[in-house]
């Protein structure tokens, strides 16, 4: 992962398993805390969030396409 791990709902064998390895790997532990916080500052930040926000509300009511973003807020996710 870039900024984290994700794995299958319900999963605890998946989830135990990318936890242990952030935790048995420090180097890989501070790169994912380090990218994780700066994707928290750049794309959840308020003032991104609120333009996305609105984008997403113009298309909806022009009728435009709503898949306007990849990833963070008003992504499809």
């Amino acid at each position: 992962g870039v900024n984290g791990f994700s794995y299958k709902s319900g999963n605890i064998d998946e989830l135990y398993s990318k936890v242990k390895r952030i935790f048995d790997d420090k180097d890989l532990s501070k790169s994912l805390s380090k990218r994780a916080y700066e994707t928290m500052c750049n794309q959840w930040d308020a003032d991104v969030v609120a333009e996305r926000f609105i984008a997403l509300a113009n298309s909806i009511l022009n009728k435009e396409s709503t898949d306007l973003f990849k990833d963070g807020p008003c992504s499809p996710a």
